[in-house]
């Protein structure tokens, strides 16, 4: 009941935070996985990871992988001279152990061990390639609280990118650190920074495509046609790889066509004569093969 609960909160968080994002609010920092967190793995240049902030919050500070963001005035209870503005630390790192879980990794990165959890669950991460949302990844995040009267919160959140290899963020919800003080005169302080937080982790996203993995072909056309698609580890499409059609010759293979995969992943090529063929991909040096299959108009 729990994690179906979740999953609805989370659901119409996703939905708001599409519509402000196609209305141009929030902050968005981007935040490009380095040559240095790529070497010697199956991830291509250009991915970035995007985190997009709470509607009415600012950049605060920005130093590559960390920063703040600066939001609506809080005031004290006791006395509304007394505040400031509200205030999200986030963080973007990267954990290398040798681990599929993400839930692993949260426990991990947690810096305040002894607060309570308030939530955790799974979410998912919405995949991006140009301005086409081609699948999601599923991520572990865990949020914690002090309980009592503190307002503070930690938000951890995971998610692979490749074998043994999680992207990681996480945000301190500090100022004001406790319900003695109202957001926008009449929200608690633990209320709102609750609901940030779970904004703001809705609104991760991965842009750019990962490595193919996978070649799918068959004929169509009584051969006249070899048609397919090619995705990645997550089995979401590699959009825009560069692939070729090449015919068995001899002990070998020759290219007899070029093309692209389509916003979707999907391709179209004609052979020539009959012969066994296959289609290969070669996007930034990473290769993947198709089986083989004959296709082609008349006798080999």
């Amino acid at each position: 009941m729990r994690r179906a609960l979740l999953v609805g909160i989370f659901s119409g968080l996703a939905a708001v935070a599409g519509a402000v994002q196609l209305a141009g609010a929030g902050v968005v920092e981007r935040i490009p996985i380095t040559d240095s967190i790529r070497t010697g793995r199956d991830l291509p240049p250009g991915l970035v990871i995007e985190l997009v902030s709470p509607d009415e919050y600012n950049r605060g500070t920005f130093t590559g992988s960390e920063g703040s963001w600066a939001g609506p005035v809080y005031q004290a209870k006791s006395d509304p001279a007394v505040g400031g503005p509200t205030k999200i630390d986030w963080r973007v790192s990267f954990d290398d152990s040798a681990t599929s879980q993400p839930e692993v990794v949260v426990a991990r990165h947690v810096r305040q061990p002894s607060w309570r959890r308030d939530q955790r669950g799974g979410i998912s991460i919405t995949r991006v390639v140009g301005k086409r949302v081609i699948g999601t990844i599923l991520a572990e995040y865990t949020l914690l609280n002090p309980g009592g009267n503190d307002a503070r919160f930690e938000a951890v959140l995971a998610f692979p990118l490749e074998q043994n290899l999680h992207a990681v963020v996480h945000l301190d919800l500090i100022e004001p650190g406790s319900d003695d003080y109202w957001v926008k005169q009449s929200i608690s302080a633990s209320t709102w920074h609750r609901g940030q937080a779970l904004l703001a982790l809705s609104r991760i996203r991965l842009r750019g495509n990962l490595a193919p993995k996978i070649v799918a072909a068959r004929t169509g056309d009584r051969g006249r046609s070899v048609r397919g698609k090619v995705v990645d580890r997550f089995l979401a499409p590699v959009v825009g790889a560069p692939i070729a059609l090449e015919r068995k010759q001899g002990g070998g293979w020759v290219r007899v066509a070029r093309a692209k995969t389509s916003d979707r992943g999907f391709y179209t090529l004609r052979p020539g004569r009959r012969g066994a063929y296959r289609v290969s991909v070669n996007m930034a040096g990473f290769k993947a093969e198709s089986r083989a299959l004959l296709a082609g108009r008349g006798r080999r």
